[in-house]
């Protein structure tokens, strides 16, 4: 394992990592500029109140993406430790809902 993972990890578990990740992506031209763009797309195909369903929402950056055009949003994610994540993340949105679950395939 890399130096990376293991600082992540340390900023998960002194629960720092939710205002690293903040600072860093509101700092960096390219990810301003994809998230941008990302917006952009979306919005040609999301409509204000459409229904967004975000598998495998992991931290939720999609779902930002989709709560920002005013979509209602189901994010699922198996992980508990993403989905508090995301809990945190989106307090007072009422427009976005949480599955604790994965999905796939096979029963």
């Amino acid at each position: 394992m890399n130096f990376k993972y293991y600082l992540k990890e340390l900023l998960w578990i002194g629960g720092l990592y939710s205002q690293f990740r903040n600072h860093y992506r509101s700092k960096n031209p390219e990810i301003i500029k994809s998230i941008s763009e990302e917006k952009n797309f979306y919005h040609s195909l999301i409509s204000s109140g459409d229904i967004v369903f975000d598998v495998g929402s992991h931290l939720g950056d999609k779902a930002a993406i989709f709560v920002d055009l005013n979509a209602l949003v189901v994010s699922i994610e198996p992980d508990p430790r993403l989905i508090n994540y995301q809990k945190k993340r989106f307090s007072g949105k009422s427009q976005v809902h949480f599955v604790n679950k994965g999905i796939s395939s096979k029963l």
